[in-house]
Formats: structure tokens, sequence, C-alpha cells
């Protein structure tokens, strides 16, 4: 019903507004012909004028230019006799015939004062006459061509008129007189044509003297030797004046608009014109738009009745359209296209509209996907290196449809540039690894394997980069080949990874230069365990030789019979030999252990008799220092001990030996 009674208004309103427009247009179209119109056949009388005008300027300057070769004639004629003559000039002019039908006025020869020496016909009585102080003899005397005077009053017959002057020159150039031929304005003339034709019934034709404004000659009597309009009063006048040629519409100084036209008539320094009152010009335009208005009012008529059913016909799609989006917007109807009945504008319409609900289907999908993107770009803004989607163009480009925010740190570059060009990343590669990098690039594309490089890039602010790329290659729907992965920075890595290698190889070489140090330090070792080895040896069998004839020689006294004392005195010696024997063999042994050949033989002694033994040995000593040694012997203590006999017996030697102290700090006891 909505729908319905939208359609209702919008019949109304598209009647209404479709009968305006038809008015308004055919309004404006007959106001735009109209100005056309009359535009158009302005230009093409304009165009008429003025060709009108530029024939007759055209024949004007070729009767000027005729008059203007006589003349040049004559001063070339008379300059080659040298001084001017009044007798030769005269004759010489007498001798042409067809002047006076050339130049109404006659023909004068002025000396370089400008008084005239001769002139024809003799009748006009001009000899003697004096032409110097007119303004254009000071122009007169410098030129090299001939010279068109203004328009002036005579001084003899009081008519306007007109000369064409000629200087005359020696050979040598030096300036003696001219050569005048003079025209009466009133009096039959080449200027006849002007002043006696119309342009039209009521335009004129005119001739103007540039330099002083002055109307030569006139279809308008009253113009004639009158000034035209002065400078600003009529600005086109003012252009023609100026050097303008063409056509255009003014306001004259009387009041009335016309339409002139104007060409410069060659070097003469004259403007051929001519004028016609717009009344009379387009009259033929005004009669022709009356017309058109009367067309105007019967089509407009005509019009808003064709447009009242065209609209009614028109919009019956259109409303059936209304409805069905009525119904989607109320939700009894999902959204679908709109039926295309025809293929007019609103066909247009219903295909624009279907167009543009897939549109906004497609960009709610976009924004979901756009918002999960955003989602998971933020998730990834705190993940450690680059997390990408990269997709190569078959001629060889590539584009990162999505780049996490850690591209600015990596490459200086916001994910928002990647999205249509990876060629800013790009020229950041190091020329020594551009190679290596797209060759991997070609490799994963190739067998569509994972793709792992290592590469450098330079930085904007001159630091070199390590990156490691890992990425899988997948193809999309469009058969493109994608890629999914990471890029992270590796520098720290690989300088590690140098200086690991740098430690590594001094390693080696520090270890074989400490292997043969200690090489050299065991071979010396070796040498000198040897010497030792040697120097014991030889050192035993010296100290054994005269401790066994100790040993002996106390052996015999002994069994020679001795006292209780010399006994005991032999005993000790013995004692202290068989002691010392021991310590040879123990430095003895100190070799074998460095040889690996020392064995241990475990006996059982008596630690009783071995504390005796070694007191007896030591006592002398410690009665020598005031002390004496006694052992008391405890019943737990054990009496026997497994040991091997000649270490225990050093042991306790060297115990003894050791507690060779100062007096005080000797035990009473032992």
């Amino acid at each position: 019903m909505h729908g319905r009674s939208f359609m209702a208004v919008l019949e109304n309103a598209t009647g209404r507004g479709a009968l305006c427009a038809s008015v308004v247009s055919i309004w404006i179209v007959t106001l735009i012909i109209g100005t056309y119109l009359r535009s158009d056949m302005e230009l093409a009388i304009s165009a008429q004028q003025y060709s009108t005008v530029s024939l007759i300027a055209s024949e004007i300057h070729r009767s000027v230019n005729e008059r203007s070769a006589i003349v040049e004639n004559l001063a070339q004629r008379l300059g080659r006799l040298g001084a001017v003559d009044g007798a030769s000039a005269q004759a010489l002019l007498e001798s042409q015939s067809g002047i006076d039908p050339l130049f109404n006025w006659g023909v004068v020869v002025t000396d370089a004062d400008g008084v005239a020496l001769a002139s024809e016909p003799a009748g006009h009585k001009s000899v003697g006459a004096r032409h110097g102080d007119l303004p254009f003899f000071a122009q007169l005397k410098t030129a090299d061509k001939p010279v068109i005077t203004p328009p002036t009053i005579g001084q003899r017959s009081g008519a306007p008129v007109i000369g064409i002057a000629m200087p005359i020159r020696t050979p040598e150039g030096r300036y003696v007189g001219a050569v005048i031929g003079v025209i009466n304005l009133r009096e039959p003339n080449f200027l006849d044509q002007i002043s006696n034709a119309k342009y039209g019934r009521t335009g004129d034709f005119l001739i103007t003297d540039i330099a002083s404004r002055i109307c030569i000659a006139s279809s308008d009597k009253r113009r004639v030797m009158n000034v035209g309009p002065a400078a600003g009063v009529n600005p086109l006048y003012d252009r023609y004046l100026a050097g303008h040629e063409g056509s255009g519409v003014a306001v004259s100084s009387r009041g009335v608009e016309e339409l002139s036209s104007s060409a410069k008539i060659g070097t003469t320094g004259w403007l051929m014109q001519s004028v016609l009152p717009t009344q009379e010009a387009f009259l033929v335009v005004r009669q022709m738009q009356r017309r058109l208005l009367f067309s105007a009012v019967a089509l407009t008529l005509f019009a808003g009745l064709v447009a009242w059913w065209w609209v009614r016909r028109q919009l019956k799609p259109l409303e059936r359209s209304a409805v069905l989006l009525d119904e989607m917007r109320q939700g009894s109807r999902p959204r679908q296209p709109l039926p295309v009945e025809r293929e007019d504008e609103i066909g247009k319409l219903a295909v624009a509209f279907n167009g543009l609900l897939k549109f906004i289907v497609d960009q709610e999908a976009l924004l979901t996907r756009v918002a999960a993107t955003e989602q998971v770009r933020k998730i990834l803004t705190y993940v450690p290196g680059m997390v990408f989607q990269y997709c190569q163009h078959p001629d060889g480009t590539g584009a990162f449809p999505f780049a996490s925010e850690a591209v600015r740190e990596l490459y200086g570059v916001s994910p928002q540039v990647l999205e249509s060009s990876a060629s800013s990343i790009r020229d950041l590669l190091v020329t020594e690894d551009r190679e290596r990098f797209f060759m991997s690039l070609r490799l994963s594309a190739t067998r569509m394997e994972r793709w792992l490089v290592d590469y450098r890039i330079r930085s904007s602010d001159g630091r070199i980069k390590w990156l490691h790329v890992d990425a899988v290659p997948e193809l999309d729907e469009a058969g493109r080949i994608v890629w999914y992965g990471f890029v992270t920075d590796v520098t720290a890595t690989k300088a590690l990874e140098h200086e690991l290698e740098n430690h590594r190889l001094h390693l080696e070489e520090l270890v074989r230069d400490r292997t043969e140090q200690l090489e050299e330090a065991r071979n010396i070792a070796e040498s000198a365990n040897r010497a030792k080895s040697t120097f014991l040896a030889n050192m035993s069998h010296e100290i054994r030789t005269p401790l066994n004839a100790i040993t002996g020689m106390a052996y015999l006294m002994h069994r020679t019979g001795v006292t209780p004392e010399q006994a005991d005195r032999l005993n000790k010696i013995e004692a202290a030999s068989s002691h010392l024997l021991e310590i040879i063999n123990s430095i003895l042994d100190l070799s074998k252990i460095d040889a690996g050949k020392l064995t241990l033989n475990a006996e059982v002694i008596q630690i009783q008799k071995l504390l005796a033994n070694v007191v007896s040995i030591m006592n002398d000593r410690a009665a020598g220092k005031g002390l004496r040694l006694n052992i008391t012997w405890l019943r737990a203590c054990r009496a026997w001990l497994a040991t091997e006999r000649a270490s225990s017996r050093r042991c306790s030697t060297t115990s003894a030996t050791r507690s060779n102290l100062p007096p005080r700090a000797a035990s009473p006891s032992g």
C-alpha cells in the first residue's frame, strides 16, 4: 500500500516535472535558436558586407597604385636631369598624354623649397604657388616612395583635394624637388563609385583617412571632410582605426545601432568602410524569431499532452519495482534482484540497482573480512617478525595483500604501500643477494615447495639487515601463486654465527699451539725424568758402597766382643744404616713409580718393636736438647699392624725426626 501511494505521488510529481521540463526545454530551445539565429545571420551578413568592402578596397588600391606609378615615373625622369628646371619640367608634363583623367586637378612640379615650377594643365595657373608650408612636405623630403597627402581644402579652388606626391632625387640621392598629382574631390574622380552608391536601402560606404580621422568620400555627403567620432566615443570605430579588419555592431555617434565592416586600402593609410542600420540588416531575423515564438507556443501544448501520457506509461515498471522494494524493506520478501522488463532507462535503473545490491552484499562480506583482517593484524602486532601474504603477478612483479605492522620496523614502509606493489622493498635488496633471492623465489614457485632464504637489505639509514623468509606457496582461485609465511630479523643471529665462526677458527689455532707447547713440555719432562732416574741410580750406587762398608764393619766389631755400651752403640749404627738403606731404596722406588713398575709387599710388623727402634735412634738427639723420650703402651692398642714394612718404618722415623723442635715444643712423655 505504501509503494502504491508512493508511486501515485511520484506519477503526479513526475508528470508535472516532465511537463514543466518539456515546456522549459521548448522555450529554452526557442530562445537559444533565436539567439543563435541572430548570431548566425549577423555572421553571414557581416561576412558578406566585409567581402564587399574588401573588394572595393582592393579596387581603390589598384587605382591609387596606378596614379602613384605615373607620379613616380615622372619624378625619376626629372631626377635624371639633375637640377629641376621649370622649362624642361613643363615640357615633360605637356608631353604626357592621359594625365587629365587620372588627376582631375592636374600635376605640379616643385623645387626643393616647394615652389611650383611647372603644372599641367597650364590653365590652372599653379606655377609660382608655394607648397612648402604644407604638412606633408617635411615627410616628402625623406621619403623614397609616393606619399598620399591628407585631405585638405585647396588654396585656389577652395574645394577638398588629395594629392599623390613623389620626391625628385638626383642619381646621387639628393632631394631637388617633387611631383604632385592633385585630385579635386568635388570633380569627377576615381572615388565616385563610393560617393554615388548606397549599401542596401539605408546603408552607406565611406573612406576615412586614418591619421586625421577625416572622411574623404562617402555616399552620405554629410560625412565628407568631417572628422569622425572622437577617441572613446565609438570603441568599434577606434578599433578600426587601430588596424582591426572585420565587422561588428555598435551604436554610432548619431545614436543609431549599425552593422559595420572595415578594411584597410593597401598602403594608402585609408579605411574602406560600410555601415548598415541593424533595423534593416536583421529585419529577416526578427521575422523568423516571431514565427519561432508562435511555433513554440503550439509545440508547448502538444508536448504537454505527449509528456503526460509518456510518463504514465514509462513509470509502470518503476511502480512494480517500488512495491517489491517496499516488501523487501518490511522483511516480507528476501533481498533479490529487481525484474528488468524493458531495456530503457527504467530497465537500466533496475540493472544498476541489482548491481548496487550485489555490491552492497560484496561490501558486507568484504567488511567482514577486513574486520577479521584488522583483528588478526592487531594480534600479530606483538608477534616478532612480519607475517605476510604475498602474491606474484604474471609480469614478475608482486604485492602483499596482507602484511602485519612489523613491516614498518623491518622495511620502513606501511602495509598499505605494499598492497599494490612490492617494488619499494625490492629496491632495498643488497645487489649481491638479489640473484639468490629471486632464484629461491622462482624455485619455490616452480616446485611448489617451501620458500626459505636469508638475504640482506640496506635500510634508509644505511644499516645492513639480515632477514629470514619462511613461507609456503599455494594456488588461489584465480590460479595465482600465493605465499603465506613470515619474515624475521636475524641480524643478531648472523652476527653471533659470524662471531662463533671466528672463535672456532681461533680455538682450533689455540689448541694447535697449546698441543705443540704440551708436546714440547712432555719431551722436556721425559728428558728430565730420564736424567733424574740416571742420577738416582748413580747416586744410590755411590751411597750403597760406603754404607755397606759401615754396616759390615759394625757387624765385625759386634762379633769380636764388645761391652754392653759398645754393643748398644753398634746396634744403633746398624739400625741407622738399615734406615739409610731403606731411604735409598725409597729413592729408587720413585724411579719405579715414574716407570709404573713399583710393587708393594704387605707383611705384619710389631708396632712396639718399631717404636722402640725409633726411640733408640732418636734418644741421643733428644737428650742433647734436654728431652727424654718414653713410650707408654696402652692395652687397648693393637700390638701389630699389617702394612708394607719399609714404608711403615720410614713413616715412624720421619715423624720422630720432625719432632726436632725447641725444648718447650717437645712432649716430655713422647
